[in-house]
C-alpha cells in the first residue's frame, strides 16, 4: 500500500487541528463535556483519548526516527507498509470498525477544560508537524524505520505507517465528535 506524502500528512494534521477548533467552538463547558450515555465519549474524553495517544506515541516515534536519522536510513517517498500495516491503517483510520481502546488510552475522569484539553491537542499536533519535517529534512525512508507501539511493544509498523494512522485516527473521533454534536439531545450553546 502506497502512503500519503509529507506535504498531505501535514495537510491532515492541519486540517485536524481546525476541525477540532470549529467544531468545539460553540461548546460551553457543559457542551464540551455532555455524555450521551455513561459508557460513550463526550467531546472532551474523545479529544483527550486524542491526547493521550499522541503524547505516548510521539516520543516513541522520535527515538526510531532520530536513532534512523543516525544510521543514514535514507530513502524518498511514496513510502509503502506491509500487509500488516495496512490492515492496521484499515482499521485505525475514520471509516475503521470502532473498537474499545484500551485501558491506557481511556481518559481517567470526565470533567475536562476545554483550553487545557484544546492546547495540549495543538501543542502534539505542533510536535507531529516537527517530526514530519525532521523526517524530510533528513530524507528519512520512513518505510525502513519501525516504531514499536507504546500500547505493545509487540506491535511494530514502520514510520509511515504511524504518520498515516495518526490523522486517520484523529478524523476518526473528529467524526465521533459531530455525530455527538447532531444528537437532538446536544445541550445547545
Amino acid at each position: 500500500m502506497k502512503l500519503r506524502s509529507y506535504a498531505e500528512w501535514e495537510a491532515s494534521c492541519k486540517s485536524c487541528l481546525k476541525d477540532a477548533r470549529e467544531i468545539t467552538r460553540q461548546m460551553d463547558h457543559d457542551a464540551f463535556n455532555w455524555k450521551p450515555s455513561p459508557n460513550k465519549w463526550s467531546a472532551a474524553e474523545c479529544l483527550e483519548h486524542l491526547n493521550m495517544s499522541a503524547s505516548k506515541m510521539l516520543p516513541i516515534l522520535d527515538t526510531a526516527l532520530r536513532k534512523g536519522a543516525s544510521n543514514q536510513i535514507t530513502g524518498e517517498p511514496p513510502f509503502e507498509t506491509g500487509f500488516i500495516g495496512a490492515w492496521f491503517l484499515r482499521g485505525s483510520g475514520p471509516s475503521g470498525k470502532p473498537v474499545p481502546a484500551p485501558a491506557v488510552y481511556k481518559p481517567a475522569q470526565s470533567s475536562y477544560t476545554k483550553e487545557k484539553i484544546l492546547g495540549r491537542f495543538e501543542a502534539l499536533q505542533q510536535d507531529y508537524q516537527r517530526l514530519l519535517g525532521f523526517s524530510q529534512r533528513h530524507e528519512l525512508d520512513l518505510s525502513r524505520i519501525y516504531a514499536r507501539s507504546a500500547f505493545t511493544p509487540l506491535l511494530r509498523f514502520n514510520a509511515a505507517t504511524w504518520f498515516q494512522a495518526m490523522p486517520g485516527h484523529q478524523q476518526r473521533h473528529l467524526s465521533q465528535i459531530r455525530r455527538l454534536t447532531a444528537s437532538p439531545d446536544f445541550p445547545a450553546a
